[in-house]
């Protein structure tokens, strides 16, 4: 009887663009044993093709008589994603970076970074600015329209600079020039819990948290009880709250000058 097959053609996978596969189902008529070729190459000891890549592809069966019989069929590619993400980073407290990513040019379905303290502007993004306040890794994996994934992953090192700007000298006499005294926060604070001010005997003269003390909008103006106090060198203490949530107790002097 004539001599005649059926060959199976599986696409390449996710797993690489040359994981396609051709074989034999089942062959009938002719005369055994057969003989089998891809594109005029012939198989010595199995009718099974591996590693293909998309393409067209004669497949043949010879059986023992010499007799021929082949069929042309199709490998078709998948989208399988690529990620090319940057470089570590490091950023100070209370500053943002960006983190970004390209991919090969092919259609997604599906963007995603995970990260461990949701700091992301936007977590389906390719390119997204992050205000990390620990170190972080950002994870970012990509869907094709095939459903093929592709993952990788940044590492951002947080600096911890816990910066507070304090004047040593101030001059409360009206002028419009360094009339008042505080604390300046740098970029990593989140806020001043306590703010007071001590005269040379300890006694508290201004503080922000206290409600017997009037809380001016730039700090200290030189008065208490509604007097501007004498010229000298008076302490101050700071309970300070960063972005992290650590909180910091810092204290220093200043020097009024009339």
């Amino acid at each position: 009887s004539p001599l005649s097959f059926n060959a199976i053609y599986t696409d390449p996978g996710c797993d690489g663009f040359d994981t396609g596969v051709i074989q034999v189902d089942s062959v009938w008529g002719g005369t055994s044993p057969y003989a089998f070729a891809l594109d005029g190459n012939p198989s010595l000891s199995s009718d099974r093709y591996e590693n293909l890549s998309a393409g067209n592809y004669v497949y043949t069966v010879i059986d023992a008589n010499g007799c021929v019989a082949d069929t042309t069929g199709q490998l078709y590619a998948v989208d399988i994603p690529e990620i090319f993400i940057g470089e570590d980073q490091s950023v100070d407290l209370g500053c943002s970076t960006t983190v970004s990513a390209e991919t090969n040019n092919i259609e997604l379905v599906e963007i995603s970074w995970t990260n461990t303290d949701s700091s992301l502007e936007c977590d389906d993004c390719l390119i997204t600015p992050a205000f990390p306040v620990n170190d972080t890794k950002y994870v970012l994996t990509v869907t094709s329209q095939d459903n093929c994934t592709a993952s990788d992953s940044l590492y951002v090192t947080v600096t911890k600079n816990r910066d507070v700007y304090v004047p040593n000298a101030f001059s409360p006499n009206d002028d419009g020039i360094n009339d008042y005294f505080g604390l300046t926060p740098g970029k990593s604070v989140l806020s001043f819990i306590k703010f007071n001010i001590y005269d040379r005997w300890g006694s508290l003269i201004y503080a922000e948290n206290s409600e017997l003390i009037e809380a001016y909008e730039d700090g200290w103006d030189g008065y208490f009880n509604g007097k501007r106090v004498n010229s000298g060198v008076y302490v101050w203490v700071a309970e300070v709250e960063y972005l992290d949530g650590e909180i910091l107790f810092l204290s220093g002097d200043v020097t009024l000058i009339l």
